[in-house]
C-alpha cells in the first residue's frame, strides 16, 4: 500500500541544519512563492533547511508552482491527504533535522535576518523553548482587536503597521494568544510535550502548545521585525466558527487548571470572565 506521506527528495541537501523553516500550506498557491522566496534569501551563517508541507490542497504544490522555485538544495516538500494545520505543522517538525523549528505561514514572510536571529537567542540556552519577534502588519487593521495587545499605537489607515509585541508574560498568555507569527521552538520541546493537538486545529492549536511549552521551558520576545503578517483571508486554511472556537478556548483553559492543579480562583478574573469559566 502507498504511504500516504512521501517526502520528496533533493538532489542535494543542507549538511547538518541547525534550523528547520517549516511551512504548512493549504490552497495557497498565488501566496506561497512569497514566503519561499523569503525562507531561501535568509543572511545567515547558520545551515539551515526548509520543508513545505502541503495539507491536501486542490492543486498539489509541486505540480502549481514554478519548478525552479523548488529546485533549491535547502527545500523537501511533504505532501500528505487533508488534516489540518496541526498535523501539518507535527509531520514537518518530525521530519525536520534542525534542532530549532521556525514556523512560517504560507501567505506570509520572514525578513533576511529572522534565522540568524532567532538561531542566536537558541544556540547555549538549553532553558530556552520558545521564541516570538515583532513584525509588520501588511492590510487594513478593521476589524481586528490584536491591536489591544500592540503597546505601539496603530494606524488603522496605514496598510503598513509595525506590530511591537509584549514581553512575555504568562498572565497575558492565558488570557490571549499574543505571540503568534515568526515564532520558534526547540524540537525538544515540541516532543516534550507532544506536538500541537490534532483536536484544536484552526481554532487554538498554537495557544494550546504555547501554554504547554510555557509549563515546561522559558518563552522569550526578541524585540526586532523580523516577519510580515499579512492580512487576507485566504492560505493555510479555511476559518472556524466563532461558537466552535470559543468551546475550544474554554477546554485548553480547563486542561492548563487540570495540568497545573489550579482551582478557578487561581486563575485572573480577566480570564475567567472572557472565557465564563464555572
Amino acid at each position: 500500500m502507498k504511504k500516504a506521506n512521501h517526502l520528496i527528495q533533493k538532489k542535494a541537501e543542507v549538511i547538518n541544519p541547525l534550523t528547520t523553516i517549516v511551512m504548512p500550506s493549504f490552497n495557497a498557491e498565488e501566496l506561497l512563492p512569497r514566503a519561499i522566496v523569503s525562507a531561501l534569501t535568509q543572511e545567515t551563517d547558520y545551515p539551515y533547511e526548509v520543508i513545505i508541507v502541503d495539507d491536501g490542497s486542490h492543486r498539489p504544490i509541486k505540480s502549481s508552482l514554478e519548478e525552479s522555485l523548488l529546485d533549491d538544495p535547502k527545500i523537501s516538500l511533504v505532501r500528505q491527504s487533508n488534516k489540518g494545520i496541526s498535523s501539518a505543522m507535527n509531520l514537518g517538525t518530525k521530519l525536520s533535522r534542525g534542532n530549532y523549528i521556525v514556523l512560517l505561514d504560507s501567505d506570509d514572510e520572514i525578513l533576511p535576518q529572522a534565522i540568524q536571529d532567532i538561531t542566536d537567542e537558541f544556540v547555549g540556552n538549553s532553558n530556552l523553548g520558545y521564541v516570538y519577534t515583532d513584525g509588520f502588519w501588511i492590510g487594513l487593521l478593521q476589524g481586528w482587536n490584536w491591536e489591544n495587545f500592540c503597546p505601539e499605537k496603530l494606524d488603522k489607515n496605514s496598510y503598513v503597521n509595525p506590530w511591537v509585541k509584549r514581553d512575555f508574560d504568562y498572565q497575558l498568555l492565558l488570557y490571549e494568544m499574543y505571540l503568534g507569527h515568526a515564532r520558534a521552538y526547540t524540537k525538544d520541546v515540541f516532543e516534550s510535550v507532544g506536538g500541537f493537538d490534532d483536536r484544536y486545529s484552526c481554532k487554538a492549536e498554537d495557544w494550546d502548545f504555547a501554554l504547554k511549552v510555557s509549563e515546561k521551558k522559558d518563552i522569550k520576545r526578541i524585540p526586532k521585525k523580523l516577519h510580515k503578517y499579512h492580512l487576507q483571508s485566504s492560505g493555510i486554511t479555511s476559518t472556524s466558527k466563532s461558537e466552535e472556537v470559543f468551546m475550544v478556548q474554554q477546554k485548553i483553559l480547563l486542561d492548563v487548571m487540570y495540568r497545573r492543579g489550579l482551582n478557578l480562583s487561581d486563575l485572573p478574573d480577566n480570564v475567567v470572565k472572557k472565557y465564563k469559566l464555572k
